[in-house]
């Protein structure tokens, strides 16, 4: 097994690890959209997928039906419009990012860079992306740093370039 495949099974591992430790469960949900809706990951048959309900937990849809995945970090976020989720998922076989419309119609993938694409959130116009990427460098480790990319799938840029953790962005209000 080549170096940078057993830095990348140690990350995940790692990462996994760091969640068990820090969540008392994978509900990883956000605060209704413009819809009035709340969107979450549930495994209700075993599987993760994405669902979206409303804020007194009424009416629960299925809005994914991906691959068969084990792994809770999908961290859904909806857009600033309500209209469209962006979440990560593993169907891959390294965390991507995804959008799909708030109604589950739409899905397309955004990145497709063999790398863990995690935590992302919406800019506050909607019109780009902000994210953890994990980041390998093979004498050194593996690290997460803060990306944007366009709503639209264009244009991935790299944020920060030191050797350290950037994990969970987030945009403040005014």
């Amino acid at each position: 097994m080549s170096i940078s495949k057993m830095i990348r099974l140690a990350v995940d591992a790692a990462t996994c690890a760091t969640a068990i430790l820090l969540l008392t469960c994978f509900a990883f949900a956000t605060y209704p959209g413009k819809n009035g809706r709340i969107v979450f990951i549930e495994a209700k048959s075993g599987n993760f997928q994405l669902y979206t309900m409303n804020p007194d937990g009424s009416d629960v849809l299925q809005i994914t039906n991906l691959p068969p995945s084990q792994n809770p970090f999908w961290t859904p976020a909806y857009a600033p419009d309500g209209q469209q989720i962006v979440f990560s998922n593993d169907a891959t076989g390294s965390m991507e990012l995804y959008v799909v419309n708030a109604d589950g119609s739409g899905l397309r993938q955004l990145t497709s860079d063999a790398g863990d694409d995690i935590f992302a959130r919406w800019s506050r116009d909607g019109s780009f992306i902000l994210y953890s990427r994990l980041f390998i460098v093979t004498n050194q480790g593996a690290f997460h740093h803060l990306a944007t990319i366009n709503a639209d799938g264009s244009n991935p840029q790299f944020l920060t370039h030191a050797l350290f953790e950037d994990l969970q962005p987030a945009f403040f209000p005014d």
